[in-house]
């Protein structure tokens, strides 16, 4: 395996790498396990610029719930609840802000 040291460090973590052999030079993009290889630096930098700003927006996003929810419960043959249903109700059981709710004394 062939140990080389990085050029650049990104403050996200990401590196470019250098290789060359015989006058002619590769330069190796990495940043949370997503490489790609360029013919030049500047190309290089503008690529790990792209990578962890998609990184950033992918992991910042926020599960949208479609419209119409699914409503239906679907039951095994032998009577059990399927497992793709119990997995969304112990999802939604799971958000703090469904299990908790304030009791109004005086209505009892």
């Amino acid at each position: 395996m062939i140990k080389t040291k990085p050029i650049y460090i990104s403050p996200a973590g990401g590196s470019i790498v250098c290789f060359s052999k015989n006058n002619a030079r590769v330069f190796q993009v990495c940043s949370a396990s997503i490489c790609r290889y360029l013919p030049d630096l500047h190309s290089a930098r503008k690529q790990l610029r792209i990578i962890e700003s998609n990184l950033i927006l992918k992991t910042g996003k926020e599960i949208e719930h479609p419209l119409q929810r699914k409503t239906t419960l679907k039951w095994n043959e032998d009577g059990e609840l399927s497992a793709i249903d119990k997995a969304r109700i112990l999802s939604i059981l799971s958000e703090r802000e469904l299990t908790q709710c304030e009791l109004d004394s005086e209505a009892a």
